[in-house]
C-alpha cells in the first residue's frame, strides 16, 4: 500500500513485477523494461505501459539513467528496481554450476551497478530493490550475494499459493511483516514468508481432459524451461 509512483523494472520475471504492481492497483508513472527475451518483452508491452525497454542489460548506461532522471524527476518520489537476474549458474539444476561468476548469473554484478546509477540520480532514500533467484543455490553464494546487497533474504514458496512449488529467495529493503495472509518467521540466516490462500481453485481446473493426478498429490515440483537436445547432458536435471 503506499502512493507508488514509478516502476523501474530491470529483469521484469517476464512482466511479473509489473502484474503484481497492476494487482495491487499500483500504477507507475513509468516502465523502463530491461529483458533479453522478445517473446518476454513482447508479453509484458502487450499487457503494461512501457516507456523504455532494452534487451542487454550491459547496454544500459549512466547517461541512459541521467535521461530517465531528466524526464521523470519531477513525476518521480519512489524507484522500485526488481531484478530478476538468471538462474542458470546458481541452480542445483546445473551439475558445473559457477554461481555469481557465472556468464549469466553473474549478471546480478550489472543490476547492482544500475542500482548504483539510480541512487545517484534520485537520491539512497527514494530507491528500493528486489532481487530474486533461486533458493537451492549453495550457501556460499546466498551469502556472497547477501554481502553484495548487504541485505539479508527472505524465503516465499509459490506452493502455498498455488499447486506447483517455486521456492524463491528475494532480497528487498523493504521489512516484511506478519499480516492477515502471511506470517513472517526468522530462521538461520533469512526470513520465511508463508502465505496464506484461501481461494485456490481444484488441481483439477489446471489440467487437460483425461488428466489426472495420483491420490497422495501435493505439489507439482518447480517447472522448468525445456531444453531440446539429441543427448542427454551431463548429469540432467541435476541428477
Amino acid at each position: 500500500s503506499g502512493d507508488w509512483s514509478s516502476d523501474v523494472c530491470s529483469s521484469d520475471l517476464v512482466g511479473g513485477a509489473s502484474q503484481a504492481l497492476h494487482l495491487c492497483d499500483i500504477q507507475p508513472v513509468v516502465h523502463v523494461m530491461i529483458e533479453l527475451l522478445p517473446e518476454a518483452r513482447r508479453c509484458t508491452r502487450t499487457h503494461h505501459r512501457v516507456w523504455r525497454e532494452y534487451d542487454d542489460i550491459k547496454a544500459v548506461t549512466s547517461q541512459d539513467v541521467r535521461s530517465w532522471h531528466m524526464a521523470h524527476a519531477d513525476a518521480v518520489d519512489t524507484v522500485l528496481l526488481v531484478a530478476g537476474f538468471p538462474c542458470v549458474d546458481l541452480s542445483s539444476l546445473k551439475a558445473d554450476r559457477q554461481g555469481i561468476d557465472g556468464p549469466s548469473s553473474g549478471l546480478i554484478h550489472e543490476a547492482i551497478r544500475i542500482h548504483k546509477e539510480l541512487v545517484s540520480f534520485f537520491g539512497a532514500d527514494n530507491v528500493i530493490r528486489l532481487f530474486e533467484n533461486v533458493e537451492s543455490m549453495p550457501e556460499s553464494e546466498r551469502l556472497r550475494i547477501n554481502a553484495l546487497l548487504d541485505l539479508e533474504p527472505m524465503l516465499i514458496d509459490a506452493a502455498d499459493v498455488s499447486h506447483c512449488r517455486r521456492p524463491r529467495l528475494y532480497w528487498t529493503d523493504s521489512t516484511p511483516i506478519s499480516g492477515r495472509d502471511a506470517t513472517v518467521t526468522q530462521k538461520v540466516g533469512l526470513k520465511h514468508v508463508e502465505l496464506e490462500s484461501k481461494r485456490l481453485p481444484p488441481v483439477a481446473a489446471f489440467l487437460e481432459a483425461n488428466c489426472g493426478v495420483s491420490q497422495d498429490f501435493k505439489k507439482f515440483p518447480t517447472f522448468t524451461r525445456p531444453r531440446p537436445r539429441a543427448y542427454p547432458g551431463k548429469k540432467p536435471a541435476g541428477l
